[in-house]
């Protein structure tokens, strides 16, 4: 939980090794699978692996096959919030003028794409042991499913630790003091499930029923 693979907690020799690699290439392409191998080489064998984005998922199966000892631990949402969220994040992105913004395509279509992604992760959860976390579960009883994700882990935890780890991580912490829900001129994450609920209408919300029931159903 406290190994973060950025800069700062590189070791200098492997951070070194990886700009020689990237200096002495001849083929530009081969820049990311040197950048894996970095990531690798900061990781001890069998250390768990936490998906959090959709995305990600996409990426299980070469993974898999890289460190087939690691715990996988995959973070999932309702499709249909992870959809709003998604235009809420390119609307930003776009006022903005932000380089990175995805590219502008309808709440169906990202619905879909998430539909595709959950499909692959119950394929991947039928071949290997992957632990799934529900996003709504963390929400409602952060406690009960942390102590049983620790149990899983063979980690030591006690409700002083559950708590601490709780306080430091919950929506008003990381966003300098808002409540769930509250808006904010820069509103990327509102930190509430079952957002849409309250922002389809009856038809798009039938129809995105229809999109993805299959996953939504597989997925609680």
């Amino acid at each position: 939980f406290y190994n973060a693979l950025s800069v700062v907690n590189c070791r200098r020799k492997d951070l070194l090794q990886f700009i020689e690699e990237v200096r002495d290439t001849d083929d530009l392409s081969q820049v990311p699978l040197h950048y894996f191998e970095h990531l690798q080489r900061q990781c001890k064998p069998g250390v768990p692996i936490v998906f959090k984005a959709a995305d990600q998922i996409m990426c299980l199966e070469k993974l898999q096959q890289c460190s087939p000892r690691s715990k996988k631990i995959v973070i999932i949402r309702d499709g249909r919030d992870a959809a709003i969220s998604a235009l809420h994040f390119n609307k930003l992105m776009t006022q903005w003028d932000a380089p990175w913004r995805p590219q502008q395509i309808s709440f169906h279509d990202r619905l879909r794409a998430w539909s595709t992604r959950a499909a692959a992760l119950a394929h991947h959860c039928r071949k290997h042991d992957i632990l799934v976390l529900r996003y709504e579960d963390l929400q409602r009883d952060f406690h009960g499913v942390c102590a049983s994700l620790f149990q899983r882990l063979g980690l030591a935890r006690s409700p002083q630790l559950l708590e601490q780890i709780h306080q430091q991580t919950n929506f008003s912490a990381v966003t300098g003091g808002r409540e769930p829900g509250e808006s904010a001129e820069a509103v990327v994450r509102k930190g509430v499930i079952g957002e849409w609920k309250s922002t389809l209408g009856e038809e798009d919300a039938t129809l995105a029923w229809k999109t993805a029931q299959g996953e939504l159903r597989r997925f609680g």
